[in-house]
């Protein structure tokens, strides 16, 4: 198990089998999604996204609305 910030992995040559994380902006499920199964050696791999429902996401916090259109853009690729 490997739990860090993303400051905890820059510059790290790693690959995780799974991943839980919560839900950011798309550029950094991006970076996040790119250390899972890097290689290709692992099957069944599996992310897991825990995010707020959508009445959750608070519209004031500058952040939140890129958050929502993440979450939307994941829901279109249908993981």
């Amino acid at each position: 198990f490997l739990v860090c910030t993303s400051a905890g992995e820059v510059g790290v040559n790693i690959s995780a089998d799974h991943l839980v994380c919560d839900l950011s902006t798309f550029d950094s499920m991006a970076q996040r999604f790119g250390r899972v199964n890097r290689f290709g050696t692992c099957e069944g791999t599996q992310i897991h996204v825990v995010h707020p429902k959508g009445s959750d996401f608070d519209e004031k916090n500058p952040v939140d609305p890129r958050r929502k259109l993440t979450l939307e853009l994941l829901r279109k690729l249908g993981g």
